[in-house]
């Protein structure tokens, strides 16, 4: 039977809010820079967004691994094949309820909009992992 639900509002901090809204609504056209991630030395692939996102893809143990980080170098988001940590909130990535949770920022933005976590999870798969 359809229910109605209250979304579950996840505060993070101003400057991750940020990040992530502008890494999920960062065009995926091929001729964008942060489209084209450079593989280093220890086959780590990493897409910029100069001043506003860093984006590093790997694999541990051998799956596959995206995390997000603040041009800075700090960690905002991590995302593996049974998490989502983001900030200090973590979640299942295999809950049937990702839908109702939503990132807002923890003091007042112009124009901030709810980021839906699934939002996110579909980005961040967007991207390709180093073999």
């Amino acid at each position: 039977m359809p229910k109605i639900v209250k979304p579950n509002l996840v505060k993070i901090p101003a400057r991750a809010y940020r990040a992530i809204r502008s890494f999920v609504e960062s065009s995926l056209k091929d001729d964008y820079p942060w489209n084209i991630g450079v593989l280093t030395n220890d086959n780590v692939a990493v897409f910029t967004k100069s001043n506003k996102w860093v984006l590093r893809t790997y694999r541990e143990g051998g799956l596959p691994v995206c995390s997000l980080h603040l041009p800075n170098g700090e960690l905002i988001a991590k995302y593996d094949t049974c998490t989502l940590k983001i900030c200090d909130f973590t979640i299942s990535r295999d809950r049937s309820d990702l839908h109702i949770h939503f990132l807002v920022p923890d003091s007042d933005i112009p124009f901030a909009r709810p980021i839906c976590i699934v939002e996110l999870i579909d980005k961040l798969n967007k991207y390709p992992v180093p073999d």
